[in-house]
């Protein structure tokens, strides 16, 4: 994660076991497991978020059951990026 501010966070994740250093490993999972790794199909969480824009650029990167899993957006911000991506950017 890429905030407009310059910080730059980042975590690791595995699933099945669940595992690495992403601080909510379970949620993100069952998550990844729901579509399948495919992060264009997560339903967002309904959760709210403040209207202040502070864009923020996500990556997620490696693979999942052996398929390679690349995936990059920008959300509003980093309530935003945490509910829309049910938690996989929760950092």
């Amino acid at each position: 994660m890429h905030e407009t501010t310059g910080r730059v966070t980042s975590a690791s994740l595995t699933c099945d076991p669940t595992g690495g250093t992403h601080r909510h490993r379970d949620a993100a999972c069952a998550t990844l497991s729901r579509v399948d790794g495919d992060l264009d199909e997560v339903e967002p969480r309904l959760q709210r978020c403040t209207m202040i824009y502070s864009p923020v650029d996500v990556s997620a990167v490696g693979t999942w059951h052996g398929k390679p899993l690349m995936f990059h957006t920008t959300y509003p911000n980093r309530c935003a990026a945490d509910s829309q991506s049910d938690s996989v950017f929760a950092l």
